[in-house]
């Protein structure tokens, strides 16, 4: 297979896209007047991916020196791969180092932590030098100062970094290509999940084989699929529905009113997206568990599988 060829130039372009495609407004006071600009326009934020001397004289035409400018270096300092012939599993970490202006500095903090939250957990599609899909996650760390302001050329600035850590795997498929609502109360609603597993179980019968008859082969007889997940119980529709549905199968009231009889074999319709394609699966709980764990937060795990309608 053709493994990717991602440099420090790739990278950087990705962090420098990274701060460009998330910019927002703001206002700041200059002379005593309110003005608005762009995040990036008033950071003025210049990525590079080589060490340079930014502090030297103007002569130095890799760097165009104004009062107001910025620097982003970007490195590369480690990598690790996994070791096989067909996987393009990679993981790249490194640091971006700012020399900033004092004045800019909580701004820059600011976005950061934006940037940060943007990117957790959310992969980037990007293509690789053959063409192929990467699914790339990218993770920033927090600014960390490096020394106290200095005056400078620039004006009062101050160096700091972060670091950041690039994970990509070749044409593979990610969390967010897996979407999972169910059907309460005749509305779907999003399971915010947090781990899935689908198994389809087939009950068989061992016969002896025709002109082999010390040994056996299988024949499969039915089928049934199990759908295991679990999520966070978060303040919305979803969680108040269904701890109703399991209280209502533990209690035999609720603020004092009875709880009827409950259908055990009541019908769960599940939406489950995969990439481009949706399926509607009809379902039967076979168990469902609540935790609650101190100094933690409450989850909530179930077990789905296929409910029998129109059985012989």
């Amino acid at each position: 297979m053709n493994r990717t060829v991602l440099t420090t130039e790739n990278i950087r372009d990705l962090i420098k896209n990274a701060f460009t495609n998330n910019d927002e407004e703001v206002k700041y006071i200059e002379n005593n007047q309110e003005k608005t600009s762009s995040i990036m326009e008033f950071l003025n934020l210049n990525f590079y991916s080589f060490k340079c001397n930014i502090m030297k004289d103007e002569q130095d035409k890799r760097v165009e020196v104004k009062p107001n400018k910025s620097f982003a270096l970007v490195e590369v300092l480690d990598e690790e791969a996994t070791i096989s012939p067909d996987i393009d599993f990679v993981e790249k970490s490194g640091t971006i180092t700012f020399i900033i202006q004092e004045s800019k500095i909580e701004l820059l903090d600011y976005y950061v932590q934006k940037l940060r939250n943007i990117y957790l957990g959310k992969p980037e599609k990007i293509e690789n030098n053959f063409g192929e899909t990467l699914n790339t996650y990218l993770l920033f760390g927090i600014l960390q100062y490096d020394n106290e302001p200095e005056d400078d050329q620039f004006g009062t600035s101050i160096k700091c970094s972060m670091g950041f850590k690039l994970t990509y795997l070749t044409n593979a498929l990610t969390y967010s290509d897996y979407e999972m609502s169910i059907c309460l109360d005749n509305e779907f609603l999003h399971v915010p999940i947090s781990e899935l597993s689908m198994q389809i179980i087939f009950a068989n019968d061992s016969l002896p084989k025709y002109k082999r008859t010390d040994a056996a082969g299988i024949i499969n007889k039915t089928s049934t699929f199990v759908l295991s997940f679990n999520f966070y119980d978060f303040l919305k529709p979803l969680s108040k529905k269904l701890t109703d549905k399991f209280m209502a199968f533990a209690a035999y009231k609720k603020n004092n009113e009875e709880i009827p009889i409950q259908d055990i074999n009541e019908a769960l319709i599940v939406k489950l997206k995969i990439s481009d394609d949706e399926y509607l699966l009809n379902c039967v709980i076979d168990n469902m568990q609540k935790k609650v764990e101190n100094g933690s937060y409450s989850n909530t795990a179930m077990t789905l599988k296929g409910r029998a309608e129109d059985v012989i």
